[in-house]
C-alpha cells in the first residue's frame, strides 16, 4: 500500500465518491469481501468549485505592495 491509497481508501470506506484526479487507488483488499461486493467505488468527475460572494476577486497595487512588505517582514519573500 502506498501513501497515496490512504485518502481514496479512506472516502471509499466512508462510502463517499473519490475525485477522479485523486492520486493512489482504492484498496478493496482491506475489507472483508461482504463489504466489497456490496460497496462499489463511486467516482466523482470533478471538485466542484466554491463561489463566494463579497470576496474581493483581486487587490490593488497598494495591497499587493503591503502584502509582499508583510511577506518579507516575516521573512518568506526577499
Amino acid at each position: 500500500m502506498e501513501i497515496a491509497d490512504v485518502a481514496p481508501t479512506v472516502l471509499y470506506a466512508l462510502d463517499e465518491p473519490v475525485p477522479e484526479s485523486m492520486d493512489g487507488h482504492v484498496r478493496g483488499e482491506l475489507f472483508l469481501p461482504s463489504v466489497t461486493g456490496a460497496c462499489r467505488v463511486r467516482y466523482q468527475s470533478a471538485i466542484p468549485q466554491v463561489q463566494c460572494s463579497g470576496i474581493p476577486t483581486s487587490i490593488s497595487r497598494e495591497e499587493e505592495e503591503q502584502m509582499r512588505d508583510k511577506l518579507r517582514g516575516l521573512g518568506y519573500i526577499e
